[in-house]
């Protein structure tokens, strides 16, 4: 997001009323390509490498700090705070992002019927 701020920034000071949907039309959101498996990994990607890594962190934070005795039952609050504090130590794209949502969801139980 800090990469955009320079964008987000007068769209907020335009309109008093914030617009998610104005906010993400100035966001490229970068898709790998299916059709190409042999390309590079767009930049703000995780490596597909790491799902299994980032999985058992999220477990770990879940039964340590968000105290949750199972982590597939564990707040959709605490599973912010965890994806907060990941990111902040690396830098993802909003795709990114989506992909480690993604990943969660594969090992947390529906929250009103939907994945996260």
């Amino acid at each position: 997001i800090e990469k955009h701020l320079d964008k987000l920034t007068p769209l907020l000071h335009e309109h008093p009323v914030y617009s998610p949907r104005r906010c993400l039309k100035t966001i490229t959101v970068v898709t790998p390509s299916v059709q190409n498996p042999g390309a590079q990994k767009p930049s703000g990607m995780p490596n597909s490498k790491l799902k299994p890594i980032f999985q058992d962190k999220f477990a770990k934070f879940s039964k340590n700090i968000a105290l949750c005795e199972d982590a597939r039952k564990c707040p959709p609050e605490q599973v912010v705070r965890f994806l907060i504090e990941w990111v902040n130590r690396r830098n993802y794209s909003i795709g990114g992002v989506r992909t480690l949502v993604l990943w969660i969801s594969e090992v947390h139980e529906n929250i009103d019927e939907q994945p996260l």
